[in-house]
């Protein structure tokens, strides 16, 4: 056979070859590619906007599926024995907006207020302000008023009746007078310690109390007029207190017998004065410890 028939030959049995090849590796490109999918956990998720200062509880967030590779330090991962409600963000603050579908992280949650900033500004209800006060062992509940109580706030002043009307208001008042000028108030720390767990009485210096704007104004007027005593609420809002505040103010005339009777007899002497009309007369009081009893002794005639 000549030579260059032979070398023909084996090039076209070559260039088939590789054709061959090329089609089979274009038909395997058609075909569907097997992607492996990657591992997915359960991650905790805000399923609403988390404002900052903002409560977090269970209804606020939700478990989503989440690439276990993308999983970053911070993230709160769904075992089998994970409960939303046992997370250790339930009940916190947010320390930043967390937008709906962002991962909730440790960063983005308030979890020991001792060590990450102002823990009373955190705390503050909306519209709230935190004002101290002053108390005394005595007027802060032996101690037993602490952080998360509820609270009335009395105040207790010295009453400058004016001369013109001491005989009229004899009855109702003579000096002092005491009433509540702020009523179910939280209380938000003693002295510097703010946490609710610790339920052991304290005695502290300063008692740090959750208000309204209007109600600060109220305390820092008071402290001026006159001392405040706290008033520890039960636990629960089960009793309406509102009915025997509605009473209004107790003064020294209302609880002191002693002072009542005093007016009654100014009353009846005065009474008796333009009743009988006895300039020939005088009238003796005589104290015998609570009692006091008014002698008419008849003047001599001069």
């Amino acid at each position: 056979m000549n030579k260059n028939v032979i070398v023909i030959l084996l090039g076209a049995v070559c260039t088939a070859f590789i054709v061959a090849i090329g089609v089979q590796s274009a038909l395997k490109s058609d075909e569907p590619q097997v992607v492996k999918e990657a591992p997915m956990v359960e991650i905790l998720i805000a399923d609403e906007k988390l404002s900052q200062g903002e409560v977090i509880d269970a209804d606020k967030v939700a478990w989503k599926k989440w690439p276990e590779d993308a999983v970053i330090k911070g993230m709160y991962e769904k075992s089998e024995d994970t409960d939303k409600a046992d997370l250790e963000i339930m009940g916190k603050l947010a320390r930043r907006d967390v937008e709906a579908g962002e991962p909730v992280t440790k960063s983005a949650v308030i979890l020991n207020s001792k060590k990450e900033g102002n823990f009373l500004a955190a705390t503050l209800g909306e519209g709230k302000l935190a004002f101290s006060i002053p108390v005394t062992p005595s007027s802060a509940v032996g101690g037993f008023a602490g952080p998360g109580d509820h609270v009335d706030v009395i105040l207790t002043y010295t009453v400058r009746v004016p001369k013109e009307i001491q005989k009229q208001a004899q009855g109702t008042i003579q000096k002092y007078a005491s009433e509540t000028v702020l009523q179910n108030v939280r209380v938000l720390a003693v002295d510097q310690k703010a946490k609710e767990e610790d339920r052991e009485a304290k005695i502290g210096k300063v008692v740090t109390l959750e208000v309204s704007p209007k109600g600060a104004e109220v305390l820092a007027l008071s402290l001026e007029m006159g001392d405040l005593n706290l008033a520890l609420r039960r636990l629960g809002n089960g009793y309406d207190y509102k009915a025997e505040a509605a009473a209004g103010p107790t003064t020294d005339v209302q609880i002191s017998r002693v002072m009542r009777k005093l007016g009654d007899i100014e009353k009846s002497g005065a009474k008796r004065g333009s009743v009988e009309g006895d300039e020939g007369s005088a009238v003796v009081r005589i104290y015998r410890g609570n009692q006091v009893e008014d002698v008419v002794v008849p003047l001599a005639d001069m």
